[in-house]
């Protein structure tokens, strides 16, 4: 038998990588890498350290799994992408630092992890901000520090710089309240009056009124407007104290703050996760929000950059997504967009948005709760005013939302939302009425301004509450001429009640 004849059996090779695997590999290992060596200069020793082993034990898979077949690349690629993923979302405040972006603030973070991320965006809000008074939710900021601001968080906008004055707020003319014997008019508001990113409206109004001074902040419900005029305003005689009810949250924070009440500091309020979880064993509140996930799952996220990023990521994509299938209703959400004529898609704060998943059923009993909660605030206003020698005038001043603004203009209509800003307005006007306070509503003159074949935008691109520059200009005249139609004539000579 001739054995050359024989023909060996033929074995086929082992399988090969694809080009296209193999290079899709390589690239999430080197981008893993990338982001690892930014990690390793700004983040911790020992998340480095953590960090630095799972990558190594995935270098050391892929080299002996490199030829194996397509699944294991597979997986290969999809563990680099999750470490890579992590890896981004633990340093994300760097990542917007250098890139300009905003998307921790959005975040349901805890307190310790808020400080922290706010403290790499140089944003320390709690490094800013004090205590002022024996109530434990009222602040203001450290007199001589630097607030900076860049309004609508756009690169492009000028950043905003300036000294906060001698009471803790962002007076210009710094050194007029200490100065000064008397001041005539104290505001006092929220961010919205504060000026977001620019001088406040007020610093326009002083124009015609120099004896005036804004004691409003960030953040300021009703609560800490009644106290900021309680500390800085009646010891130098007034003759006019506005308070400002801002109708997009004004409600809903004076509820965070009644949850609150008695147990927490002020830094307890910017920790939304923190208090989301006071609100849900409130027994006032906790059958008004919509629980998002056990207790357990709220504390693990908000303590955690990859969890909270992941939770947002997928919260947005739902919204989206709900959105797109028709189901998406504004009365559920804090801002909603609205498509108008020029391909403009604009946002509107709505009345009363809060910061939490409400029960749509049950949002008329939110804001109730919160008018409540405000009238009480402004009682003690004027108790306190009631005993003095010249007691000044009292005014509430309507501040609305945009929605209210552009109604009918840019954003349809919708009951819900008419009825939530009509309860609040008409609230206020009637106790307005029957305690002796003006009442000074913005909201007739701002539509009238903005009315017209193609209505006039206030705020920002991606920023429905605060008011832009043109916005900024725009409320000054309109208060100024409130205040003259109020009787309150310029250096308040000649007043006549109105």
């Amino acid at each position: 038998m001739d054995l050359s004849s024989k023909q060996t059996p033929m074995t086929s090779p082992p399988p090969q990588p694809g080009r296209a695997a193999a290079f899709a590999t390589l690239t999430a290992i080197l981008a893993s890498w990338l982001i690892f060596g930014v990690s390793f200069i700004v983040h911790p020793w020992r998340d480095s350290i953590f960090i630095l082993t799972g990558m190594g034990a995935s270098i050391i898979a892929w080299l002996r799994l490199g030829r194996r077949p397509w699944f294991l690349q597979a997986g290969i690629i999809l563990a680099q992408t999750l470490v890579f993923y992590v890896l981004a979302a633990e340093t994300l405040p760097y990542w917007e630092k250098a890139l300009h972006l905003r998307i921790s603030p959005s975040l349901e973070l805890g307190k310790s992890l808020q400080k922290r991320v706010m403290s790499v965006l140089q944003e320390a809000r709690y490094d800013f901000f004090e205590n002022a008074t024996d109530d434990p939710l009222f602040f203001r900021r450290t007199p001589g520090s630097l607030h900076r601001y860049r309004y609508d968080h756009d690169p492009r906008n000028p950043l905003y710089e300036t000294t906060v004055d001698e009471t803790g707020y962002l007076n210009l003319n710094r050194g007029f309240y200490n100065g000064a014997p008397n001041v005539d008019i104290f505001f006092s508001g929220d961010s919205v009056l504060q000026g977001t990113g620019m001088p406040s409206c007020l610093e326009t109004v002083k124009k015609d009124y120099p004896s005036l001074w804004n004691l409003s902040s960030s953040s300021y419900s009703p609560r800490q407007k009644v106290q900021a005029l309680l500390a800085y305003a009646l010891v130098k005689k007034p003759r006019l104290l506005i308070v400002e009810f801002y109708s997009g949250n004004d409600a809903s924070e004076i509820n965070e703050d009644a949850a609150l009440a008695g147990q927490g500091s002020f830094t307890d309020r910017f920790a939304f996760a923190d208090l989301n979880l006071r609100l849900l064993r409130d027994p006032r509140f906790r059958s008004l929000i919509i629980p998002q996930g056990p207790d357990i799952l709220l504390r693990l996220r908000s303590r955690d950059l990859t969890l909270a990023l992941s939770y947002y990521i997928v919260r947005q994509l739902k919204d989206r997504l709900a959105r797109m299938i028709g189901r998406h209703s504004s009365s559920e959400a804090p801002l909603g967009g609205s498509a108008t004529a020029g391909k403009i898609d604009h946002l509107f704060a709505y009345p009363a948005y809060s910061h939490f998943a409400l029960r749509p059923e049950l949002y008329d009993k939110w804001i109730s709760a919160g008018l409540d909660e405000t009238l009480a605030q402004y009682r003690v206003l004027a108790d306190r005013v009631r005993g003095l020698p010249k007691p000044p005038r009292l005014a509430i001043m309507y501040n609305p939302s945009s929605y209210e603004i552009y109604r009918d203009l840019l954003v349809p209509a919708d009951a819900a939302q008419d009825r939530r800003a009509e309860a609040q307005r008409n609230g206020l006007q009637d106790f307005a009425s029957k305690n002796g306070f003006f009442f000074i509503d913005l909201l007739p003159a701002l539509r009238k301004v903005v009315a017209g074949p193609q209505p006039v935008w206030l705020y920002g691109k991606s920023d429905p509450v605060h008011w832009s520059a043109a916005g900024t200009a725009v409320a000054a005249k309109v208060i100024s001429r409130e205040l003259r139609r109020a009787g309150f004539q310029p250096g308040l000579k000649n007043r006549s009640r109105p």
